[in-house]
């Protein structure tokens, strides 16, 4: 006869892979996005390679996100209650908001209409950026899923890795677009470079103070 025992530990929720990656994927969009408010706001040339990149991004972001869900329709329950102290709650309204504002500049800018509607449409990309950010880095600081992320320092980083990341992304159509030049020496590069400066010093005051690390 054999016996199969079971053993049960009891922890907290890590986050699963999927969650990481609609992580990746919105902070790179907003990373980008930011850029392209930016380069709109100082008149430089990078901002259309960076909306490009955080269209792309902003609609791929959903779809991991339905994945850890497991069940799609199951986010509809964000909008059938009123949780005002949940911070998914507010992400659950804030992510629609900012995708739809990001697909309509695109829209905007592809049939190059230079009115006031393209203006508000900025400022609603930046806004609606900024929320998404704070919403990701609220989320952090509540779910206790594994104790070398959820510390104090992890919300700074990962909203680092989100402007690299969408900088990055931006280089990189910049290249997909024929114009390499312009990325290389321009505002994306700068970004990527003050950003992982940044970052590292931010690590590295992490390692010494947490001692989780």
């Amino acid at each position: 006869m054999t016996a199969i025992d079971i053993l049960s530990i009891d922890h907290d929720m890590p986050w699963r892979p999927w969650a990481v990656f609609y992580f990746l994927l919105i902070g790179a969009s907003v990373g980008a996005a930011l850029l392209a408010v930016y380069a709109r706001w100082t008149k430089s040339g990078e901002g259309r390679g960076a909306l490009m990149a955080a269209t792309a991004l902003a609609v791929a972001a959903p779809l991991p996100l339905l994945a850890d869900l497991h069940q799609p329709a199951r986010f509809l329950h964000f909008y059938l209650s009123f949780a005002t102290d949940s911070v998914m709650w507010w992400g659950s309204w804030l992510l629609p908001l900012y995708i739809g504002s990001v697909v309509a500049l695109a829209v905007v800018s592809a049939l190059r209409l230079r009115t006031r509607l393209e203006t508000l449409l900025y400022a609603a990309v930046g806004l609606f950026g900024i929320g998404i950010l704070g919403y990701t880095a609220g989320e952090m600081t509540i779910v206790a899923a594994r104790p070398l992320w959820h510390t104090v320092a992890f919300p700074v980083v990962l909203t680092l890795t989100a402007l690299i990341a969408g900088a990055g992304a931006t280089l990189l159509f910049d290249v997909v677009r024929g114009e390499p030049g312009r990325g290389e020496t321009g505002l994306g590069c700068r970004v990527v470079a003050a950003g992982s400066a940044l970052g590292l010093v931010v690590m590295g005051l992490w390692m010494l103070t947490d001692p989780a690390m």
